[in-house]
């Protein structure tokens, strides 16, 4: 069963950042960042459990070949995508979204 995948404002705004980011610094990396990004939403809609467990119900995955980590929940009906961070950031700057 495939499940709708929602990313939530928040993580919406930091793929947008990590987009400008990437665009400012070559933009063919930008571009695999957006297929990555969407094969992964992809991939995630179909087998919701890919990620590991982080945190409570929380789930991560990094997206392949950028250092960019994708937190979730698996829901009932729906995914939801809580952050994209780079795995640099302090760990547990996404906590504050749950």
């Amino acid at each position: 069963m495939t499940r709708p995948v929602y990313v939530r404002p928040e993580a919406d705004q930091d793929v947008e950042e990590i987009r400008e980011y990437l665009r400012g610094e070559r933009e063919r990396a930008a571009l695999k960042f957006e297929s990555r990004w969407t094969t992964l939403l992809t991939q995630l809609g179909s087998m919701p459990y890919l990620g590991g467990r982080v945190w409570r119900n929380v789930r991560c995955i990094t997206i392949r070949g950028f250092r960019y980590v994708v937190y979730y929940v698996v829901r009932r009906q729906r995914l939801e995508v809580y952050a994209v961070v780079h795995g640099s950031r302090e760990p547990g700057s996404w906590k504050s979204r749950f």
